[in-house]
């Protein structure tokens, strides 16, 4: 077995540290032999998502090196992440500083890799480290069919930054989401408190309410409604996986085109990250950044608006 003692400070997930270490092992090879044994953290049997962190030591077997090594000498990028790459320096960019860019990423674009994932942001990063020797590095979530402002930073000690901050709920965000209902009867705005916890349902994974789950929080306020839908204002509090899209759900709401989480078939999930503001604690000066919506939010405000003006 090869020993890799992890050395920097930034916890990471287990295959995000393995591609980045070995960048021709593909997401569903790290699976196949995490599931066989093959790969381990600190000698215990881990999975894909296992965060590990400064001290901790990934065992690997040298056949899976070895083996995949004569396959492919260097890292092959397809075209799709090549031009993703682009556009993550030119289109879909709208801030950058000496510490970090952010992006407004469309919905439909996977932030990390998975089994079922050819392109994401992180492969993309990994070119433009790879070609421009740069420092790329991702420091949140963001869903995959979730659109708006994603901060990548573009060193190690901003990353470090960054993640902390982010992990310490130091960041403000904001989202907009279109739910389906009628919402006149419950309160303009207020909190949604629940403990939720992670489930498997087929072959995704989704979150529910659970005892043993992890306090989630979010504050609402309705800025819109008519009698089918209304634009909602959300601000997490925590950042727990799928919190606004079930807190949605809790509401008795579901977000418009969440078909996990019960919304009415749409078009895309009407969830956009619509600000993030960094404090001047973080980097010396309070960075607000925030990202436009596409053309199927600014369509249907308008159809509200509309609908507002006849009554």
């Amino acid at each position: 077995m090869i020993e890799l003692r992890v050395e920097d400070i930034i916890e990471t997930r287990l295959d995000r540290f393995l591609r980045q270490k070995f960048t021709y092992l593909t997401q569903g090879v790290i699976e196949k032999n995490l599931r066989k044994g093959q790969i381990k953290v600190n000698a215990k049997k881990a999975k894909a998502h296992t965060r590990i962190c400064k001290g901790d030591v990934v065992n690997i077997s040298n056949c899976l090196i070895n083996e995949n090594l004569t396959v492919l000498q260097k890292t092959f990028f397809s075209p799709a992440t090549i031009s993703l790459a682009d556009k993550i320096l030119n289109e879909y960019l709208i801030f950058s500083c000496d510490q970090f860019i952010a992006i407004n990423k469309p919905n439909g674009i996977a932030p990390q890799g998975g089994s079922k994932i050819t392109i994401s942001i992180d492969h993309a990063l990994q070119y433009l480290n790879e070609t421009e020797k740069s420092q790329y590095k991702l420091v949140h979530r963001l869903d995959k069919d979730t659109s708006g402002v994603f901060i990548i930073a573009k060193n190690l000690n901003s990353a470090i930054l960054l993640t902390e901050a982010f992990r310490e709920k130091q960041i403000q965000k904001t989202y907009i989401a279109i739910l389906t209902g009628n919402m006149s009867f419950i309160p303009k705005e207020g909190t949604i408190e629940s403990y939720i916890g992670k489930e498997k349902s087929g072959i995704h994974e989704i979150v529910k309410e659970s005892e043993n789950g992890k306090f989630a929080k979010t504050l609402y306020k309705i800025l819109a409604l008519n009698n089918g839908s209304a634009i909602v204002k959300y601000n997490p509090l925590t950042g727990r996986m799928h919190q606004l899209r079930y807190h949605s759900k809790q509401l008795g709401f579901p977000i418009l085109g969440d078909l996990k989480y019960g919304g009415l078939p749409f078009k895309r999930m009407m969830l956009h990250a619509l600000e993030i503001t960094i404090p001047a604690k973080i980097f010396g000066k309070e960075q607000i950044i925030r990202a436009s919506l596409d053309k199927n939010f600014v369509s249907y405000f308008e159809k509200i608006n509309s609908l507002l003006k006849l009554k």
